[in-house]
């Protein structure tokens, strides 16, 4: 009984939400075809190019074989005009940070300071689990960003 109940509730939810059912059932779908080696996705931010426009995605993929390192990428999302499709305008590796392969990475990304431009720090720490290496970046236009100076935190 609770079965054909379940059931009749499902089919009425359809009947009456069926926009709402449809993009879970969208969203569900791109969920389930993420690589499983992205961790991370961060979006924050815009950023305006003349009359391209669009916000910022960093996207960490972490890699497990031979031996374990976290990967950082900066993106620009957007379209050139307000009536074109989204689409990923520039996309550029954080190679200061990548090329430390280091086991993981964690992103903040800070972008109410200044329109336009948005601060991204890495968090990234060794194998052993004994440094946090910080980086920061500060991203502007599509494929631009400047490095900050990176800090070293030691945990004992």
């Amino acid at each position: 009984m609770r079965w054909i109940c379940f059931v009749y509730f499902a089919v009425a939810a359809v009947a009456f939400f069926p926009d709402g059912v449809r993009a879970q059932t969208e969203g569900l779908g791109v969920a389930a075809r993420l690589p499983i080696e992205v961790s991370e996705v961060v979006t924050g931010g815009t950023w305006i190019d003349g009359q391209a426009s669009g916000w910022y995605r960093c996207v960490t993929i972490q890699t497990y074989a031979p031996v374990e390192v976290a990967e950082v990428y900066l993106q620009w999302i957007g379209s050139r005009l307000p009536s074109e499709p989204l689409q990923i305008m520039s996309s550029v590796p954080l190679r200061e940070f990548n090329e430390q392969k280091l086991a993981s990475a964690s992103i903040t990304l800070e972008a109410d300071a200044q329109p336009g431009i948005a601060k991204i720090i890495v968090a990234g720490q060794d194998a052993a689990g004994r440094a946090v290496n910080l980086l920061s970046f500060v991203a502007t236009m599509p494929g631009r960003y400047e490095v900050i100076p990176p800090e070293t935190v030691t945990v004992k």
